[in-house]
């Protein structure tokens, strides 16, 4: 507005002082580019000084962009050359109109920097508009340098008007041929051509500007009826019109910039509340606007409030929960608490922090609204962040309100009054806890170690679920009675999660005995509890060791045997030694393959992963195997590769297989020890730590294979054999069982018999 006041009054008498601008009509080829550009520049230098020049519009020569949108670059864009596109009767009819107003269109001459009007036109009307564009010419350029069907009916137009003696030609001087053979067809039809001058032009304009300019102003002085000139009384009253139109946008502009330009000022007095709305969303004075809100229209000011913190967009979604946080009610709370617990997880703790804010500042009485919220909502997730900035509110609640929550339908409602009364040592919320437990994405191992230094655990829900399991484990007086039933459906967890392994220990501890073997005897027991039995059983010195024995000891043999194909290699190893207790040899295959899948590992395999386990369980099945396997035993399965599994536990398995009666299992396993490569090849001398692997060897051996032991080392000293590492490991072996049986035998009575028993048996 300001730009378009201060313009006008130098406008005003230029435009009224040229009386009679010509008109001068532009036809050329569209679209050319480069050539188009050049022709633009000519007849800016050359024709724009004579009058108002027109052209439909192209991709050249167009309605510039800051003509459309006005509002933007300031109101004196309201006062160029600007007709819609021309594509009806009523805006044909409008674009004569806007012709026949010379002075207006000198006022949109004199702001223009490029003095050439452009017409937009559809294909249905531009014929159209170029008979309008040639009602009263004094001039017609026509630019003949690329021949088109368009132009020819231009120009056949123009010289049925009988404007022939009013055009003048234009032409690239790179299409010069071409060109002059066009307008050769043209004179042949139409004579009257050949009276209009041609001139030849390049990037560097006319040859002769001053001659076309004479040319120009020699065609323009040939005396023609001029068009008839509106009273001054339509200019001004078009003036007039622009103004207003021109200060009703300012108004507005200036309206609806006030929130953000005066945000303060606008907080305090505006009349309308959608502009202290506004203030109090992108103003800096949103405080003020709040305090506005609150005073004058508390209750739409809520009810907007909430309507924002609904918003999907950000900001209106942040400042609504702000302004709900800060003068909201109570009757707020159940939708702040339905939008953290279901909204966008990005915003969650935003919300949650909105909800906080809003409890502190009702009071204590707003805890129990929160608690309310949970009994009645139908779906509400429990979020461990959204509950640690909570857990203050109703932590100081007492221990019974809550006891109505643990049969909610809701999640958060069950885990809230779950983690409230485990810290009673109430042992009916320990369902609930282990349903927190299975709700939880695993952690992988990376998880794990990253995130155990942010937080303590990996996984939230067990970091808080944990220490009171672990005190119900422990300290065993937890309230009430566990009814172990309600832990079936995490023990029957196939991927045997951390809930399946709490509810395992927890059904061995609180479980009666009969209760405890009915479960493993059953047809398909749970993989979890048979896992937790299996660890007790498998040490002694637990407590609950021999109830995990007796237990296992009714666990069904065929279901057992069962999961020795299981996928899960933990499973099968459970299962192994679940059978070796029973001294079945079943268990004894599963358990080496696994031994020898342990040993190909890789170091980083070993230490990220959980194959780590496999090793002392394995070897915890070959020490059962070696003192439960009757004497009567006979192996059907070969042993093979026994190479790749480590030494102790093959020393483990010739000591399991000794205890029975098969003597080709167990020379089969000397025969494997001998080619290990970890067997003994030198004899060791002087000082050492704990055994060798032959004196290891050779304390499982029972005397009956000695025979054959020495007979083989004796074999094994000829120099032609073809593994000289697995003979020396032989009679490095046979040395230490000789030396062993002479030192059990004399060593304690007579250490020169002794001597003699070594020098006679001892192989060479």
């Amino acid at each position: 507005m300001v730009p378009l006041l201060l313009s006008l009054p130098l406008l005003l008498p230029l435009a009224l002082a040229w009386r009679q601008p010509r008109r001068i009509v532009v036809f050329r080829r569209f679209n050319r580019g480069r050539e188009g550009a050049q022709l633009q520049r000519l007849i800016n230098a050359q024709f724009a000084r004579f009058g108002h020049v027109f052209t439909l519009a192209d991709a050249s020569i167009k309605v510039p962009w800051t003509v459309r949108v006005p509002v933007l670059l300031g109101q004196l864009a309201l006062v160029n050359f600007r007709p819609r596109m021309v594509n009806s009767e009523p805006k044909l009819a409008g674009l004569s109109r806007l012709l026949g107003r010379p002075r207006w269109l000198n006022i949109n001459w004199l702001v223009s920097l490029r003095k050439i009007f452009a017409v937009r036109a559809s294909d249905e009307y531009w014929q159209r508009s170029v008979a309008v564009l040639l009602e009263h010419a004094d001039l017609v350029v026509v630019d003949v340098s690329v021949p088109r069907d368009s132009l020819l009916w231009e120009i056949t137009h123009c010289l049925g008007r009988g404007l022939a003696g009013r055009m003048i030609l234009l032409a690239s001087r790179s299409s010069e041929a071409a060109s002059r053979a066009w307008l050769a067809g043209i004179a042949a039809r139409h004579p009257q051509i050949e009276s209009a001058p041609i001139w030849w032009y390049d990037k560097r304009g006319v040859a002769d500007a001053a001659a076309l300019r004479s040319n120009v102003v020699q065609r323009l002085a040939v005396p023609i009826e001029p068009a008839p000139a509106p009273p001054l009384l339509s200019t001004v009253a078009s003036v007039a019109a622009t103004l207003g139109w021109s200060g009703a946008l300012a108004a507005a502009a200036a309206l609806a910039s006030a929130p953000y330009l005066f945000s303060d000022f606008t907080a305090r007095h505006s009349p309308w509340r959608w502009h202290v709305y506004q203030a109090y969303l992108y103003g800096e004075a949103s405080s003020t606007a709040l305090e506005r809100m609150q005073r004058d229209f508390p209750e739409q000011a809520k009810a907007q409030l909430l309507a924002y913190a609904r918003s999907e967009d950000t900001v209106p979604h942040r400042r609504g929960l702000e302004g709900l946080a800060a003068i909201g009610d109570r009757r707020m709370i159940r939708t702040l608490v339905e939008l953290a617990n279901a909204g966008n997880p990005d915003e969650r703790l935003r919300e949650a922090h909105a909800v906080q804010d809003l409890m502190k500042r009702l009071g204590p009485d707003a805890a129990g609204d929160y608690v309310q919220c949970m009994r009645t909502l139908p779906a509400m997730a429990f979020d461990a962040e959204i509950d640690r900035l909570l857990e203050p509110a109703y932590q100081a609640m007492p221990a019974g309100d809550f006891a109505t929550l643990v049969a909610a339908p809701s999640e958060a409602a069950r885990f809230t009054a779950a983690f409230r009364l485990a810290a009673e040592d109430e042992l009916k919320v320990v369902p609930i806890l282990l349903e927190a437990l299975s709700r939880q994405e695993p952690a992988t191992f990376f998880e794990f170690t990253t995130m155990s230094l942010k937080k303590g655990m990996a996984r939230p829900h067990e970091a808080r679920v944990r220490p009171h399991l672990v005190r119900l484990l422990e300290g065993r007086a937890g309230k009430g009675r566990l009814d172990t039933a309600a832990l079936d459906r995490f023990l029957a967890d196939r991927e045997r999660g951390v809930a399946a392994t709490y509810a395992a220990k927890l059904t061995v501890v609180y479980a009666a005995d009969g209760e405890l073997r009915e479960r493993v005897a059953g047809a398909s027991p749970s993989a979890a509890l048979l896992s937790e039995l299996a660890l007790l059983a498998a040490d002694q010195r637990y407590k609950d060791a021999p109830r995990a024995t007796a237990a296992l000891a009714a666990a069904d043999g065929t279901w057992l045997a069962g999961l020795l194909d299981d996928a899960d290699k933990d499973l099968r190893l459970d299962a192994a030694l679940a059978l070796a207790m029973r001294g079945d040899v079943r268990s004894l295959a599963p358990t080496l393959e696994l031994l020898r899948e342990q040993r190909s590992r890789g170091f980083l395999e070993f230490g990220a992963g959980p194959w780590f386990r496999h090793e002392p369980r394995g070897l915890t099945v070959l020490e059962t195997l070696a003192s439960t396997l009757a004497a009567s035993t006979r192996f059907a399965a070969r042993f093979e590769h026994l190479e790749e599994i480590s030494i102790a536990a093959l020393i483990t398995l010739a000591k399991a297989v000794a205890r029975t009666r098969d003597d080709r299992a167990l020379k089969a396993v000397v025969e494997a020890y001998a080619r290990h490569p970890k067997a003994e090849v030198v004899a060791a001398t002087g000082w050492r730590f704990g055994w060798t692997t032959s004196e290891s060897m050779a304390a499982v051996l029972p005397r009956r294979l000695t025979p054959w032991l020495v007979s083989r080392a004796n074999e094994s000293a000829d120099p032609a054999a073809k593994d000289p590492a697995a003979q020396a490991a032989l009679r490095i072996l046979a040395r230490a069982v000789v030396l062993k049986e002479c030192r059990d035998d004399f060593g304690a009575t007579d250490m020169v018999e002794e001597q003699r028993c070594r020098d006679r048996r001892l192989p060479p």
